[in-house]
């Protein structure tokens, strides 16, 4: 009795893994992290600016940095520590592309002007 009740939970179990897609989902383990950067955007200008990152393999929000206001962001397991930050402003009016050599260790600052 008892292992028919076993073999029906397995089934359930099985059952509902096929029907949410979990046993079709590739399942990715990573067993070294990247290199994790730092980079501190100070914007200059009266208006927020949204700000975002190229390591060249594309670009990748990093947030929004308030009117005259600094914020920390974290640039992970970037494809090579020289990237570009990508400033614009909310309406779009104000664009920035600025050359950054990310260091290990260490908040590299970055002034939006």
């Amino acid at each position: 009795m008892q292992q028919a009740r076993r073999a029906a939970a397995l089934a359930a179990i099985a059952l509902a893994a096929i029907v949410t897609g979990s046993a079709c989902r590739p399942l990715t383990i990573q067993t070294e992290p990247g290199p994790v950067y730092m980079v501190d955007v100070r914007n200059t200008f009266n208006e927020p600016m949204i700000v975002r990152f190229d390591d060249g393999s594309g670009a990748r929000l990093l947030g929004t940095v308030a009117a005259g206001g600094t914020e920390r962001f974290v640039v992970a397991s970037p494809n090579s520590p020289s990237i570009t930050i990508l400033a614009v402003s909310e309406n779009g009016g104000r664009q920035l592309s600025i050359q950054v050599q990310l260091q290990l260790g260490a908040a590299v600052p970055v002034v939006l002007t």
